[in-house]
């Protein structure tokens, strides 16, 4: 992995990536845009592809915390994701493939960072794709489903944000149809939160998405491949550990309604 560092008018840009006609690229495009004072996340085209953008400003209280955790070593989150996706289309997971990301710096103090990563056509959320428990191909991607995130586990990777939202359902006709977005909070080991906290995540509307018998599906699948990697577990100890982890996310959404995204909120077990 190359990395790239300018001075520029307004601090020192930090550039990330593995081509350096990209990273160039991508370096114009994060100081215009820092000039605009623009954030958010925009499809655009770059460097001859179709992109996915995603771009922070940090302000107040945000840029000194984030400034204090850069300090002792943390990575900011847009390019903390995009060494988690390589790390994970390194072990051959589905992820944006991530082309560049980048941090401007002034004074040592972050003032935005960005990530460009590759679309990926025709795909939904695994948020959408649950809503529909009429799927033709429902079993056979929760099957996947669960065998992905087993394989993850074994090898220590912990996403954090696992929701169903932050995972895109393909199309049928590709290998593996399940990619994994925004994993930018956890990663490789070590990690403070295990796999248990990633399935409540996952199971967080199982009240409503899931049913009785998928769930125990996916448990069984998980555990299988858990076992099939050398990382075997006690399921109904796992389960144990992931239902407190969901009762524990239900009782922050009740305190903070907002982070519900315009969602009921969830029961208060699933089968």
């Amino acid at each position: 992995m190359a990395r790239l560092e300018l001075a520029t008018p307004n601090g020192r840009l930090i550039v990330y990536g593995w081509q350096s006609d990209v990273m160039n690229a991508a370096a114009e495009l994060a100081l215009a845009e820092h000039v605009r004072g623009v954030a958010g996340l925009d499809r655009i085209e770059f460097a001859g592809r179709s992109v996915w953008f995603k771009r922070s400003v940090l302000r107040g209280k945000s840029r000194a915390r984030w400034a204090l955790k850069r300090a002792f070593g943390a990575k900011l989150p847009r390019v903390a994701e995009y060494y988690n996706h390589s790390w994970l289309t390194e072990r051959l997971f589905e992820t944006p493939l991530p082309l560049a990301a980048g941090e401007l710096l002034a004074r040592g103090v972050p003032q935005m960072e960005f990530l460009i990563s590759a679309h990926v056509p025709d795909a939904i959320t695994l948020e959408t794709f649950l809503a529909d428990r009429r799927h033709a191909h429902r079993a056979a991607v929760l099957d996947e489903l669960a065998r992905e995130t087993a394989r993850m586990h074994a090898l220590g990777f912990v996403h954090h944000d696992l929701y169903p939202r932050n995972i895109l359902v393909r199309e049928t006709g590709t290998p593996r149809r399940l990619v994994f977005l925004d994993a930018w909070a956890g990663g490789p080991p070590p990690q403070l939160r295990g796999a248990p906290y990633d399935l409540a995540c996952l199971f967080l509307h199982a009240d409503t998405e899931w049913t009785g018998i998928e769930v125990s599906e996916f448990v069984a699948r998980y555990a299988e491949e858990r076992a099939a990697q050398g990382r075997p577990i006690d399921a109904q100890s796992v389960m144990n550990s992931v239902r407190g982890a969901r009762s524990r996310l239900v009782a922050r959404l009740r305190k903070r309604p907002a982070e519900q995204r315009g969602r009921s909120l969830p029961g208060a077990d699933f089968e």
